[in-house]
């Protein structure tokens, strides 16, 4: 009955783990570039972003009317309603606000605005005796985002064009004292910082990353993808004192290679924008790390208990196949008061990301060795804990995560195994809040450990 129980909880496991791979997409989506970043921002395809990157609101932007057909435009009026602005992730790198355009012409008879092949029609607002009409918009400076405007009055048709422009508001000006480049998460683990020098006032820039892994020519190394959104820049732009163009309007894409951790774009009117980067220049599927902390120990066994304050170094080794898939293993020895090894080999497995990617989950299916002496010999003992991770990037600090995770293993004919862990850090150093409790039963009786304690880890090498 008992074999029956651990059977059926080990192919539950395995099923939800199984559902749980279904839903995971295929590793680094390829990123296609609409050749319209507006096109892109106004899809409804794209993720609505939960904490925006500027507390931007309508007034922070101007809309420009330019006559096509000659003649005055008196009694147009366009402009970017207050509370529409909502920021989304376009190419799955950059947050870029949209919002609604209102346009009105005074004793208009009829109106049609349109962009990118979608057309509106104005309604009559009585209370005003203008036709009105409220169109989505991509928060996007230039005429690259031209809006067209049609207007019929008594004196025939008129038509327009509308250019959107960033314009902040003083408030918002002191709001952003200065920072006028955000990064997205996705670069955090890399260390970009951006810092634009001299910018115009109604220029702004955001920053997303995709690391690429590629053959050297004695090792595997990478280089940094990165896309550079430079709101506004409507001048000539230069990497390494010759001009690049945009991929597309206001985008640039830059390659970096892990020297020399900096890059400048300059504009002509002397505008500056300086990157800083850290990537490997060697980069490995396998990589190793060690932890090492104090923690306390309680024993109780066969020939006795024992409680102590004691050492408990630990190994760490991942092998990547991608950014979804890797092999994890962990080696945790004791020494004192009793000596046991714990050693666990799993498939991780990223399920999904929330919350603008920052949250994510993942599973761990596999399972671990128990090595102790409970007073005859050595003795090893295979089990089948499972387990999952919950993280959240940048907590608290850019490049910091804080993951919660754990193995578990119900009490099965008189077996038990708990690993729970709270780990904080960044890629060069974490610090790690972790309890492990274990029952064996052996021909003398049952063993039961229990540790709980702090440590601190690093990385230390990196092969294949």
């Amino acid at each position: 009955m008992q074999k029956l129980r651990r059977i059926a909880i080990l192919a539950a496991l395995f099923n939800i783990w199984s559902l749980g791979l279904s839903a995971v997409r295929a590793h680094a989506d390829s990123l296609v570039l609409r050749q319209n970043l507006a096109d892109e921002i106004l899809s409804d395809d794209v993720p609505r972003v939960i904490v925006a990157p500027a507390d931007f609101d309508g007034g922070d932007w101007k809309v420009e009317l330019t006559s096509e057909t000659g003649g005055s435009l008196e009694g147009w009026r366009a402009e970017i309603l207050p509370g529409t602005v909502q920021w989304v992730r376009a190419y799955g790198l950059l947050l870029i606000p949209r919002a609604r355009l209102r346009v009105s012409v005074a004793g208009g008879i009829g109106l049609q605005v349109s962009r990118g092949g979608f057309a509106q029609a104005g309604i009559p607002d009585e209370s005003s005796g203008s036709v009105v009409a409220e169109f989505p918009v991509a928060l996007v400076s230039g005429k690259s985002n031209t809006i067209a405007v049609t207007a019929k009055t008594k004196d025939g048709v008129r038509r327009a064009n509308a250019v959107i422009r960033f314009s902040p508001r003083p408030e918002t000006t002191r709001k952003l004292n200065g920072n006028r480049v955000f990064v997205n998460t996705s670069c955090s683990h890399y260390g970009v910082k951006g810092e634009l020098i001299q910018p115009k006032e109604d220029q702004w820039v955001y920053v997303g990353c995709r690391l690429v892994h590629v053959k050297g020519t004695a090792h595997r190394t990478s280089h940094l993808e990165t896309y550079v959104f430079w709101d506004n820049l409507d001048e000539a732009a230069y990497l390494g004192e010759v001009e690049i163009k945009p991929t597309i309007p206001s985008l640039f894409q830059l390659a970096l290679r892990h020297a020399p951790g900096q890059v400048e774009l300059r504009t002509s009117t002397g505008a500056k924008l300086n990157l800083t980067y850290w990537i490997p220049e060697k980069l490995g599927h396998l990589r190793f790390a060690f932890g090492l902390g104090g923690y306390s120990m309680d024993y109780a066994g066969p020939t006795g208990s024992a409680t102590a304050l004691t050492p408990l170094p630990t190994l760490y080794f991942n092998y990547f196949f991608d950014d979804i898939y890797r092999i994890v293993a962990f080696d945790i020895s004791a020494f004192w008061p009793r000596a046991y090894t714990d050693f666990g080999l799993y498939l991780l497995s990223q399920q999904f990301k929330l919350i603008d990617r920052r949250l994510w989950l993942s599973v761990l299916i596999g399972g671990h060795t128990l090595f102790f002496d409970p007073g005859d010999r050595l003795r090893a003992s295979f089990s089948l804990p499972q387990g999952v991770e919950i993280g959240f990037l940048d907590f608290f600090k850019q490049g910091y995560d804080l993951i919660a995770g754990g193995f578990i293993y119900p009490p099965i004919d008189s077996r038990i195994y708990y690993n729970v862990w709270l780990r904080w850090g960044s890629p060069h150093i974490f610090y790690e809040l972790n309890y492990i409790y274990w029952q064996e039963p052996t021909s003398l009786g049952a063993v039961n450990v229990k540790n709980i304690g702090v440590s601190i880890g690093f990385p230390v090498a990196s092969f294949l």
